[in-house]
């Protein structure tokens, strides 16, 4: 069979709030495909950046504003090493100049955590049917 050969999305969370970072978990958890794995979870942008080298996730959400960090620090390193996962931002500072920011560098998922949270979910689950050629 053709998706055995196949391997789990992986996705990242990158938040420093631990209550979003379970409303994300519990939200992916939702989808209940084995098609998905969230490999790790950081607080900040220079652990984002060693666990995105070192676990080469497919995916990263990512929040703009951490407590000690950027969130663009992790999209113009990224960006800058060409490592290739998708970024879906979830932020809640959804300004026009931070989202200008975010497509220069690459981002095509930007959503505001308080209007369109539940598109992540979406998101995810297009990126995993797109990876099981679906």
């Amino acid at each position: 069979m053709l998706t055995s050969l196949k391997t789990p999305l992986k996705v990242l969370i990158v938040e420093d709030s631990a209550a979003m970072v379970r409303r994300i978990t519990v939200s992916l958890a939702e989808l209940s495909t084995p098609w998905l794995e969230v490999v790790g979870y950081s607080a900040d942008a220079a652990e984002a950046i060693r666990m995105i080298r070192e676990l080469m996730p497919d995916v990263v959400i990512l929040d703009i504003f951490l407590a000690a960090s950027s969130g663009l620090d992790v999209l113009r390193q990224t960006k800058r090493e060409g490592t290739g996962p998708t970024f879906v931002v979830l932020t809640n500072y959804p300004n026009a100049q931070i989202r200008e920011r975010c497509n220069a560098a690459g981002v095509k998922h930007f959503f505001d955590k308080s209007l369109e949270f539940e598109r992540i979910r979406d998101v995810i689950s297009e990126l995993v049917q797109e990876r099981l050629g679906c």
